[in-house]
């Protein structure tokens, strides 16, 4: 007897013999056969503080003695499965099935339990196996793409590229790869778990394959009972004696689902702290949590001073962030109701208003487009001068007295401000209006939704108040001693006017009679100038220190041609190349976080709409406008970009294959092999629209379409051959559409890469 699940739910691989005919079938609910597949595990990847290094001292098997065998039976029927049985008690439980003595069994292990015990488990550092869903591409892959490129003129600059941004490993951070903490909670499983508990191999292979997919869940990410439970062999589960079929799968289901939250989860938070870094995405890293607490304990010593007792509480220290220098960065978050007020969004809107009257340009602008706007205002011929450097400790250096003093000088005329609201039926932006009652720049959506006026004095008083609020940490209340504390709602607003201010009261002058252009980002700062003078007088005052507003740089972060060449510089996510002053797609992400997918049933029901979007997010979010525009970037850079946008597709690619198949089981091949051609040919049409004088259809979906191939081939290594050929066979036929002469040579160079 097996439990069933969904048709095809225990296949998860893309099945390379359907040829692309069978269609997708929606799975089915199985209330009949004891529990639903779909029902959500209680599980939050993010950590949370509390406690380091034992299990909670008020965990259900901490109650064995006495009646506690009832107690834990009882806990046990009521995890959730999405089926109920009111006529299965504890007491029945104990008439009909075993599972009082291995309660008991593992409550006794788990009272001789010492999780100290693993810590020489965690300092073996494993890394990843074949069994993780997502993965990394390998820098060797991506340094071999990026020179297969027809358009890759300079193969030490490639090289260059993928090792200066490449120069990571898994545990970078000090945190434990995924190898290890499995390792730990197979351990930990096997200490407390009796193996008759099973039934079979096959049933311990299962969870085992769950936990995998436990620790390979991102951020946003959920999990659902039947990964573990679908396809369970019950033939061999002798500790339910004689029972009907339906209620034998209710009672496994049950215990088997307890043993995850109650055993696996319980140990996984014990043990290991799980946060986000800075540039992972929706990844989740795991860190030692008696390291990661000591650390942070250190650090609020350090930052943040105890608050008396009948202090307001406004919120509380919510996650923890380590650091490169072996530090940790404490994030902080007011309580909900504070953070969805009202006065919150105005606060929020009126900050966003004085940055962009103190920099003139708005914050939501991409950098591609900035960056074009820095040429016309310099000259795109012309040789430039550049210093890249950002503030060191940005948020904990604002003198926040001297904010409230800028913020006040900043809004001294001003007694209202008036914001029109537009929609385009789901969002909504409000666009400030000038005294005339004209917006200050062309709104997105066009639907009016009225005229929201703020109280700007009242504002500012709520500013103020919001400042350092005071946070529950563990049982002390606590508030910052300095600086903005990273995490509350209005502190990357508010840091962001500081630093408009400073560079408006103090650099401006840099930029007189278009001789120099500041482009910055958050805290990042790129300064361009044709004058070698005005360069130097920028790195000059910021290596100083601008020291009213307490802001002073990270010369290890420090960067400028002025003394000597350099031709490639990275910023904000893109490379810049300062010989042709264009910029260039940055692909090295690829191989340092896994891309990743949370993908719904319902969006599994329109899989090729699902995938058709992802993919072309992934173009646009890249090759976007002022990439193509021939006043912005010759045909080779145009062309070069288009093959990296290609690179991140097909990894991206592999990404939404993998996740659909284990998520919904089969999907066919000419599907994704169809999207990818649909996307590409989206793409060429939006190019065109941009260029006048470009090569023809066939080639640039040639192009994309074959970086797309090489990219998942290296991602997906001997795995869906079918898919692959299909991609292939999709270059093969445009190429051989190409007539034109100036086009045979790259139609060559393509046809020699397949």
């Amino acid at each position: 007897m097996a439990l069933s699940g969904p048709p095809g739910r225990h296949k998860r691989v893309m099945s390379h013999e359907d040829n692309g005919q069978v269609p997708y079938k929606r799975p089915r609910l199985t209330t009949d056969v004891g529990y639903e597949s779909q029902t959500t595990l209680c599980f939050r990847p993010l950590s949370i503080i509390s406690t380091s290094g034992k299990f909670p001292a008020n965990h259900i098997l901490s109650s064995v003695h006495g009646g506690g065998v009832e107690n834990i039976l009882s806990d046990i029927l009521s995890t959730n499965t999405g089926t109920e049985m009111p006529h299965i008690t504890p007491k029945y439980l104990l008439a009909h099935s075993d599972l009082a003595d291995i309660t008991e069994t593992i409550s006794k292990n788990f009272e001789n339990l010492n999780l100290k015990k693993f810590e020489h488990l965690i300092k073996e550092k494993r890394m990843a196996t074949t069994k993780e869903k997502y993965k990394k591409m390998d820098p060797r892959d991506l340094l071999d793409l990026l020179m297969m490129s027809p358009f890759c003129k300079n193969t030490n600059y490639v090289k260059d590229e993928v090792q200066e941004n490449n120069n990571c490993t898994e545990t970078e951070y000090g945190n434990t790869s995924k190898g290890t903490v499995f390792l730990v909670l197979s351990k930990a499983l096997n200490s407390l778990v009796p193996q008759s508990v099973w039934g079979s191999q096959e049933n311990y292979n299962r969870m085992e394959f769950f936990m995998w997919q436990l620790l390979d869940m991102g951020v946003r990410d959920t999990i659902s009972i039947g990964v573990l439970l679908d396809g369970m062999q019950l033939k061999d589960v002798r500790w339910v004696k004689d029972l009907p079929p339906q209620e034998t799968v209710y009672i496994v289901s049950k215990f088997f689902v307890w043993i995850v939250e109650k055993l696996i989860v319980v140990t996984l938070r014990s043990v290991f702290y799980q946060t986000q870094m800075s540039g992972g995405a929706y990844q989740i890293f795991y860190f030692p949590k008696n390291k990661t607490e000591s650390l942070l304990q250190k650090t609020i010593n350090s930052i943040c001073e105890v608050m008396p007792s009948d202090s307001e509480v406004k919120g509380a220290l919510i996650k923890v962030l380590p650091k490169k220098s072996g530090g940790v960065r404490p994030l902080f978050r007011e309580k909900t109701r504070h953070r969805q007020s009202q006065e919150i969004l105005e606060a929020r809107l009126l900050l966003k208003y004085l940055v962009y009257i103190e920099q003139q340009t708005l914050t939501s602008v991409s950098f591609s487009n900035v960056w074009q706007n820095a040429l016309y205002v310099l000259g795109k011929e012309s040789k430039l001068y550049f210093v890249k450097t950002d503030i060191k400790n940005a948020f904990s250096s604002v003198d926040v007295r001297h904010l409230l003093v800028q913020l006040h000088q900043a809004c001294k005329n001003m007694n209202t401000l008036q914001f029109m609201k537009y929609s385009n039926g789901k969002k909504e932006v409000n666009i400030p209006l000038d005294e005339y009652g004209n917006t200050l720049y062309r709104p997105k959506y066009s639907l009016k939704r009225g005229i929201l006026t703020i109280n700007v004095q009242k504002i500012l008083g709520v500013i103020e108040a919001s400042l350092q609020p005071c946070v529950a940490y563990k049982k002390l209340k606590i508030k910052l001693a300095q600086g903005l504390p990273q995490g509350c709602c209005l502190s990357r607003d508010l840091c962001d006017f500081y630093l408009a201010r400073m560079t408006s009261l103090h650099l401006d002058d840099l930029t007189a009679d278009a001789e120099g252009v500041i482009i910055r980002v958050a805290d990042d700062f790129l300064f361009l100038s044709k004058s070698l003078e005005k360069a130097q007088k920028f790195k000059f005052r910021m290596t100083a220190g601008i020291a009213d507003f307490n802001c002073f740089i990270n010369s290890k972060k420090t960067l400028s041609n002025i003394n000597c060449q350099i031709d490639k510089i990275y910023f904000n996510g893109y490379i810049i190349c300062m010989i042709t002053n264009t910029i260039l797609i940055n692909v090295s992400d690829l191989a340092k976080v896994p891309p990743r997918y949370s993908l719904t049933f319902i969006a599994a029901s329109n899989m090729k709409s699902f995938i058709s979007n992802k993919l072309f997010i992934i173009v646009r979010n890249r090759l976007q406008k002022h990439m193509m525009v021939p006043s912005s970037a010759d045909l080779d850079m145009l062309l070069e970009n288009v093959w990296r946008v290609g690179i991140h597709c097909g990894a991206k690619l592999y990404a939404l294959v993998r996740h659909a198949c284990y998520t919904s089981g089969v999907y066919n091949s000419s599907l994704y092999a169809r999207t990818v051609l649909n996307v590409s040919k989206g793409i060429v049409k939006r190019i065109m629209s941009f260029t006048h004088d470009f090569l023809g259809e066939n080639i640039f979906i040639s192009i994309l379409v074959c970086s797309t191939f090489l990219s998942f081939s290296r991602m997906s290594k001997s795995r869906f051959g079918l898919l692959k050929n299909k991609l292939k066979d999709i270059v093969i036929k445009h190429l051989t559409k190409i007539t034109e002469e100036k086009e045979q040579k790259l139609k060559d160079d393509l046809l020699a890469l397949l």
